[in-house]
């Protein structure tokens, strides 16, 4: 099923790299053909839209593009958000059913570059 989810890939029309995940909020690039290309960012804590969460990705020097982007399938939400919320999940459906992403900051180590293509 596919999530809302940050991808990486390179400016030079290279691939996307893969991503190996070291823990809740950091993943490394890999060259494992098995690692991952997205970032799901819902999780069991994203019904509260003050509820900080950070993604870092720590990647080889070079140039990068990020894109992020929501995906038009809207998750599980009654799977994925834990059971305490099950109650309000059923009594406010129009509340869960879409995708929203609050984006507010974005921590960049380097310049940024004007856009080539």
């Amino acid at each position: 099923m596919e999530e809302p989810v940050i991808r990486t890939g390179a400016l030079t029309g290279c691939p996307p790299i893969s991503l190996k995940k070291r823990n809740i909020e950091n993943y490394i690039q890999s060259n494992n053909s098995t690692a991952i290309y997205l970032i799901n960012r819902f999780n069991k804590y994203c019904n509260n839209r003050y509820q900080g969460q950070c993604a870092f990705i720590k990647v080889t020097l070079g140039k990068h593009q990020v894109k992020i982007f929501i995906s038009k399938v809207i998750p599980d939400k009654v799977k994925i958000l834990s059971d305490s919320q099950l109650a309000e999940i059923t009594e406010y459906p129009e509340k869960y059913n879409g995708i929203v992403e609050y984006l507010s900051k974005i921590l960049i180590r380097g310049g940024i570059l004007k856009c080539e293509y």
